[in-house]
Formats: structure tokens, sequence, C-alpha cells
């Protein structure tokens, strides 16, 4: 799969190792790739079922993505962002993240 490519994924015929890079590759394929829409789509959805208000929305969409609570200050940021009505736009935007991208 060529999206699992960009990202080294291992191969099945090796031992499974993987030689980490990071290439510009790999920001355009979350931020441009039909999996990553698709995915930021359905998750916002499934959020959407059980979050009452935006401010509901973002604070189950931080623990989702990125397993922490947003700041006051993201909350107030996202929650204007939201105004709009682009729920499936905050998620994709979470998936394109730092602390969602790097391993620590």
């Amino acid at each position: 799969m060529e999206f699992l490519a960009i990202f080294d994924g291992a191969s099945a015929t090796e031992s499974y190792s993987r030689t980490p890079t990071i290439v510009p590759q790999q920001a355009l394929a979350l931020l441009n790739s039909a999996l990553a829409l698709d995915a930021a789509g359905a998750l916002a959805d499934a959020l959407s079922k059980t979050a009452a208000d935006d401010g509901a929305f973002v604070s189950a969409a931080f623990e989702a993505v990125l397993s922490r609570p947003a700041t006051r200050d993201e909350q107030d940021a996202c929650r204007g962002f939201l105004s709009a009505g682009r729920r499936g736009a905050l998620v994709h935007a979470l998936l394109n993240h730092h602390e969602f991208v790097t391993i620590r």
C-alpha cells in the first residue's frame, strides 16, 4: 500500500524492522490523502453522536486523537473554529498535529 510505504512500512518478506525517516511526502500524505480525510470525517461523525455541544466535541476529539485533554487556549481556539461547523476539518487538523505524528 503506497500510503504505508511513505511512512516506511516494514516489508512482510523481511524481519519487520523499520528504518525511520522523515520526509516531506509524509506530511503531504496526511494533509491530502483520501485515507486521512475519510478517517477524520468518520471519527468526527462518531464523536458528534456523543458530543452534546462544541466544547464536548473538542474534548472528545483531543482525547481520541492526542490522548490528552485540550488546554484552555486550545478549547477556545477550537470552539471558534467550530463556529463554522467544521468538525471533520478539526479532527483532520488534529491528525496532522505533531503530537499525533511523533512517537514519544
